[in-house]
């Protein structure tokens, strides 16, 4: 069922590119399917004719052009475990092979003596008095009370807070829930606010939230759904940045090590307050404060694309794209090569060795060694 819905989805993109609807993700898509799959007979595509009309506009395409691509496979047989996961990754730099006949070259494995194994759920959890619980070898099952809230783990990954009913048990106390790099984590606060937590990040909260307000302090990334309650708005604190909301979903991007704090809103609307200014989200934008704040349009989906598994990237810049891999398996990159420039458009899913998504990254001329938790850019 999954390979003919794959199939008809295939169907519609090839079709909105013959018609000229296409955006430029499905563009770059499909002609990076059919350079990799032109030896496949037509009807692994469409028609016979459609083919050729296909072929013929690609070649026009490639003829007319000024910017060049790279593409990789959307699946590379040699590797199962990369295509059964449908990792995709597309290269925005370089020169097009996408002519028949022409996808002859060969990519190698990066060089490692030992690979590294994705990430996984991997948290710490830091009660009121410090004491410090490791939820990876914690037993499913209530872990402890802190004020009015009972501590429970749901599963593997997922940590829940359950108010009680006791008016007297005192003042709200405050824990953080803090992953490693190469962790994530899902956690459901006292009010029933969901919040996912990527690599190298955590959230401070109070026990129950209680007068006219609910706060909570993250760093790093986390992505919301917020329970409405529209007498206690929600506020998100982070670096000098204030996100307020009642209820909606939305993302927060603030690693330190990148040049700006990234609010998207899902759905709903917030407002990102820094120093004096103040601007209200509608679904589908993102606000990015540097300095000031600059309002722009997302894809949402990719900007969340790490809470349902998968890198996803659009003109991304290799150093931006080793960020995202040095949280997520904890590597440490070291640049002989700076890749010349290139940009990185697709998807990767994040349950990939290293090695497997190096390997997607080398038909492009960029080559890697791992050696422990280096990761070096070769020349």
């Amino acid at each position: 069922m999954r390979a003919k819905e794959e199939k008809k989805r295939l169907d519609r993109m090839i079709r909105k590119y013959l018609d000229g609807t296409a955006s430029t993700s499905e563009k770059a898509f499909v002609e990076a399917y059919y350079g990799y799959f032109e030896g496949k007979p037509a009807e692994a595509l469409l028609s016979t004719g459609e083919e050729d009309r296909l072929l013929e506009k690609l070649k026009n395409r490639i003829a007319g052009s000024t910017a060049p691509i790279y593409h990789l496979p959307f699946y590379r047989r040699p590797l199962p475990r990369i295509a059964a996961a449908a990792a995709v990754l597309l290269l925005a730099a370089g020169a097009y092979w996408l002519f028949r006949g022409t996808n002859g070259h060969t990519v190698q494995t990066p060089t490692a003596k030992v690979d590294v194994l994705p990430g996984g759920n991997h948290a710490t959890l830091t009660l009121a008095g410090g004491r410090t619980i490791v939820l990876d070898s914690a037993a499913n099952g209530n872990l402890t009370a802190q004020g009015q809230s009972t501590i429970v783990k749901v599963a593997n990954g997922q940590l829940a807070y359950v108010r009680g009913t006791n008016p007297d048990a005192g003042e709200p106390l405050y824990n953080t829930l803090a992953t490693p790099i190469g962790g994530q984590y899902k956690i459901t606060l006292p009010d029933g606010t969901l919040v996912w937590l990527n690599s190298a990040s955590s959230i401070r909260y109070p026990t129950a939230f209680s007068g006219r307000e609910r706060r909570v302090e993250i760093t790093g990334e986390a992505y919301f759904e917020v329970k409405e309650n529209t007498r206690m708005p929600f506020t998100v604190d982070v670096r000098g940045t204030s996100i307020q909301v009642l209820g909606t979903h939305f993302n927060v991007m603030a690693y330190a090590d990148e040049a700006s704090i990234n609010t998207t809103l899902v759905e709903g609307k917030v407002r990102v307050l820094s120093g004096k200014e103040s601007v209200i989200l509608r679904p589908g934008e993102q606000a990015r404060t540097e300095g000031r704040i600059t309002v722009g349009t997302v894809d949402t989906d990719r900007e969340t694309a790490w809470t349902t598994g998968f890198f996803e990237f659009d003109q991304t810049d290799l150093p931006t794209l080793m960020r995202q891999l040095r949280r997520w398996y904890g590597v440490e990159p070291i640049y002989q090569s700076n890749g010349n420039g290139r940009l990185f458009d697709g998807r990767i899913n994040r349950n990939l060795t290293l090695s497997e998504v190096l390997h997607l990254l080398e038909g492009n001329g960029i080559h890697f060694s791992i050696e422990g938790r280096k990761l070096i850019v070769l020349p």
